[in-house]
């Protein structure tokens, strides 16, 4: 529930994303929970972009309708092309500099960037003309406030699924063997642990 709250707290800090183009930046756990989110919220289409192929194909697994590998130079322009003018709303999950500059980009006038991924970096560029010359907005989104038990009535709902991101269950007794699977940053996207499976 934790990090689905923050991609529930996130899309609304983006305000209303029903019907919206939405592009979320990023493929980890909590960039494949704002598409589902946003998904569930009515965003469409939405699209999934990450360097990693295990992370794009995660996103066409949990209902991504497009994923982009941002590492591309076509990837700007299959997007427009996909979208006439660019996405309403870019949630920057990655924490990656150049997926922030890249939001920008594609980004269509008047919409906005959704920063949710913390930068390695305390300071970064920012392309201050582009955001002023297409009237874009930069929201901030920190973590969650007050959506615990809005996630827990649309998980009970079925209205969305998170075991998709679920890769592996241990039982509490295989500890370390979890935690080396969750920091190895491959192909695992959440693992979990059982406190009540013995084996």
């Amino acid at each position: 529930m934790e990090p689905f709250a923050v991609a529930l707290h996130a899309i609304s800090r983006a305000g209303k994303v029903s019907a919206k183009r939405v592009l979320v930046t990023g493929g980890g756990p909590i960039g494949l929970l704002v598409a589902i989110t946003a998904r569930a919220f009515g965003a469409a289409p939405v699209a999934l972009c990450d360097p990693v192929p295990a992370r794009r194909e995660m996103a066409g697994q949990i209902g991504a309708d497009l994923v982009f590998d941002p590492t591309k130079e076509a990837t700007v322009r299959q997007a427009m092309e996909r979208t006439g003018d660019g996405f309403d709303v870019v949630f920057e999950a990655s924490g990656a500099e150049a997926a922030l500059r890249q939001a920008f980009e594609l980004a269509r006038r008047g919409g906005t960037v959704v920063q949710i991924g913390v930068m390695s970096a305390p300071e970064v560029s920012l392309p201050a003309n582009q955001v002023m010359i297409n009237e874009l907005t930069l929201v901030g989104s920190f973590r969650y406030a007050d959506v615990f038990e809005e996630g827990i009535r649309l998980l009970a709902s079925g209205r969305v699924n998170l075991r998709p991101l679920i890769s592996r269950v241990f039982p509490l007794a295989r500890i370390n063997e979890a935690m080396a699977l969750a920091c190895a940053r491959n192909d695992a996207v959440k693992v979990q642990l059982d406190f009540l499976q013995t084996i």
